[in-house]
């Protein structure tokens, strides 16, 4: 087994020296790429498929699933402002998103009744409050 870097390969493979992820099937002498490489070792059909299936056990075994609550909040706002409204750029929704973001990431919100209001608002601009309605009494309580 040849080792280079941080990688090693398998047995009957090896890495290629100064390719980028190449590696070289010993045996046959083929040269394959990265892709082919975990295809024939790890016994995937495709790189999105493993992934798919880590995914799945990080979630089976109760670890956080990065972007999935910033993917709740890009389709909630998505839903109260029209499917083509922007979440990224410099467009007016744009930065009313980024500005409810923000808000939705700092930490101590229940501490005063100010950043209750900001975070009310925030929900409200995402969609997930409604919009007609003022803060409920003992909102941020527990």
């Amino acid at each position: 087994m040849a080792m280079q870097g941080a990688y090693q390969a398998r047995a009957g493979y090896e890495r290629i020296p100064g390719a980028a992820r190449r590696y070289k099937d010993v045996s046959t002498g083929e040269e394959l790429s990265r892709r082919q490489y975990i295809k024939r070792t790890e016994g995937v059909p495709s790189l999105e498929s493993k992934a798919k299936q880590l995914s799945r056990a990080r979630a089976l075994a109760g670890e956080v699933q990065p972007m999935k609550e910033y993917n709740k909040y890009v389709s909630g706002f998505k839903a109260a402002h029209g499917k083509d409204a922007h979440v990224r750029g410099k467009a007016f929704e744009a930065q009313e998103f980024q500005r409810a973001m923000k808000t939705m990431k700092k930490k101590g919100w229940r501490r005063t009744k100010e950043r209750k209001e900001e975070r009310w608002h925030a929900l409200q601009v995402m969609g997930m409050a409604p919009a007609d309605k003022p803060m409920p009494e003992g909102f941020g309580e527990s």
